[in-house]
């Protein structure tokens, strides 16, 4: 059994603790972690080539970042992820709302000069393990927990990963269920955000053999819940015509059908010709001023991660295994995830729900 944690600070939120506990694991650990000390720094393979490598020995332009350092870093969602990924960047608008971009390409459409030929497609390809799960405009913002390793390939990657990855492609790497040996563990974390709500986060995974050597199972859950930040306060809004409507006792210009009711209303009332109205009853039109107050709260832009996988895996023989995997995962937001600076910092006035 080992036991980590840490304080962590960062500009949105201070994380008070995060605990992890491991069961199932080598009683050899420090013998181990010393091994790994005298060898320098841990490789890491990778399937960018579909095939095992070294990250150092592949002929390409790629980053990865394991499992442990994933942990070890606290990273979790995906606008965390990109800050240690020098070739990616990201458009956001809030979690699951953000396009990534590769030299300059996005998950976004395509622009003009290639949208004829190649459609409506996203070019830069996201996927988990080996099946694809890009989406236009959208992030699928997987959350990065009981992940072996995430992958990303710059540059075009057709020949492997199809025509969404003019750019490049990002790959989350699943731990995959293990043979030979039980094991469960998990991790909890909280954390608060000055000026906002708490967050509180948890996740578990249990890997279990079934067959020793042969066959086995591993599921995972999480859950995350993310307090807000922004507020939404109270307001009006009154929706302008569109042309103008006049002042009393004067037609209008402009907007024909605001034209025809304001000659109807003078023929009804006025004691003057048309179309002047000089001296008529009539008025200029107003619309409804309506308020948010249904709407108004503090710390309004909560987001909910929750979800889960399970896998089986199934060694036919020493050179081939089938492996199977089922990915289910809700992510709930409420609110926007920006601010409008003339009503105030991290304030916004929204009039229905977002």
């Amino acid at each position: 059994m080992k036991l980590k944690s840490y304080l962590k600070i960062s500009t949105a939120a201070l994380v008070i603790a995060s605990a992890s506990v491991g069961i199932g694991i080598t009683p050899a650990f420090a013998q181990q972690a010393a091994e790994d000390q005298d060898r320098g720094i841990a490789d890491i393979v990778v399937t960018a080539t579909r095939r095992e490598e070294s990250v150092n020995k592949v002929p390409l332009a790629i980053t990865a970042l394991g499992g442990d350092t994933l942990s070890d870093l606290n990273i979790t969602k995906f606008e965390k992820l990109i800050e240690y990924l020098p070739n990616v960047r990201a458009a956001s608008r809030g979690p699951g709302a953000s396009s990534i971009f590769i030299r300059g390409l996005s998950t976004d459409s395509p622009g003009l000069q290639i949208a004829g030929t190649a459609g409506a497609q996203p070019t830069v390809a996201l996927y988990i393990n080996d099946a694809p799960a890009s989406l236009v405009g959208r992030n699928l913002d997987l959350y990065a927990v009981d992940l072996q390793r995430v992958e990303v390939l710059a540059g075009p990657q057709g020949t492997l990963f199809g025509a969404s990855a003019m750019g490049g492609a990002v790959r989350y790497i699943t731990n995959k269920p293990d043979t030979s040996a039980f094991g469960a563990g998990f991790n909890s974390s909280y954390a608060f955000t000055k000026g906002g709500e708490e967050s509180v986060a948890g996740d578990a995974f249990i890997n279990i053999p079934i067959i020793q050597d042969k066959l086995a199972v591993r599921a995972v859950v999480y859950t995350d819940r993310q307090g807000g930040y922004i507020d939404n306060i109270a307001g009006t809004f009154q929706m302008p015509f569109n042309g103008n409507v006049g002042v009393a006792g004067k037609l209008p210009t402009g907007n024909p059908l605001l034209v025809m009711r304001a000659i109807q209303s003078c023929q009804a009332t006025a004691t003057t010709a048309v179309p002047n109205c000089t001296g008529s009853l009539y008025r200029a039109p107003t619309r409804q001023t309506i308020n948010n107050d249904a709407f108004v709260e503090d710390n309004y832009n909560d987001a909910t991660y929750r979800g889960g996988r399970i896998a089986l895996t199934w060694k036919v023989t020493d050179d081939w295994s089938v492996d199977l995997m089922h990915v289910r995962q809700e992510l709930d937001t409420d609110g926007v995830f920006d601010f409008e600076p003339d009503v105030g910092d991290l304030k916004v006035t929204k009039f229905n729900d977002n």
